[in-house]
């Protein structure tokens, strides 16, 4: 997939909404989700997340409880300064396909509950929401352990990659991915080229 530009898709602007037509039990005609056999479409975007959009497609499936997760860029002071953003970036293909396992795996373990992803790329400035995850599901506890597997998963699995941005313009990269990643039998080399 790669990195997507927001607006001008399906389901009101937001990319990896899509009209699917029926829902899984048959109701629904013309709902907004994730696709059933493509656990989603553009984990990547460029811009603000669309959080209300991605909510409100949740709750279309008719859930008993949603449960939602937004990563949001805190104003952290280091030694080095005062955070003033985040710059993520990835390797699009294998950060899309391993979340397209990760939703699957979500899927197997929770046959009953939706879950639809975005994570930013580029420089989320403090205060912005650089991650948001949401899972419908029919009760409250599969919806809260799908969404803590989903995240927990997306964390130690998707090569993705940050540097913090400091106010005074410099920038390095954050200490927590400074070692090498090993996703899908497939050897990844910090940081990104």
């Amino acid at each position: 997939m790669g990195l997507c530009q927001t607006g001008g898709r399906a389901g009101g602007g937001q990319p990896g909404l899509v009209p699917l037509g029926l829902s899984p039990r048959g109701r629904g005609r013309g709902r907004l989700f994730a696709a059933e056999h493509r656990a989603l479409m553009d984990f990547l975007v460029a811009g603000p997340i669309d959080v209300e959009a991605l909510e409100e497609s949740a709750r279309r499936t008719e859930p008993g409880a949603v449960i939602s997760f937004q990563g949001v860029v805190r104003p952290d002071r280091t030694p080095r300064g005062d955070v003033a953003a985040l710059e993520f970036s990835a390797y699009d293909a294998m950060a899309e396909e391993e979340m397209e396992r990760v939703l699957a795996e979500v899927r197997t373990r929770w046959p009953d509950a939706h879950a639809l992803c975005r994570h930013r790329l580029g420089r989320v400035p403090v205060g912005e929401t650089s991650l948001f995850l949401v899972l419908s599901a029919p009760e409250t506890a599969q919806a809260f352990q799908a969404c803590h597997f989903a995240l927990e998963q997306m964390r130690t699995r998707v090569p993705l990659w940050k540097k913090d941005v400091f106010v005074d313009g410099t920038a390095c990269w954050s200490a927590t991915h400074r070692e090498t990643l090993l996703i899908s039998d497939s050897v990844l080399s910090y940081p990104p080229s």
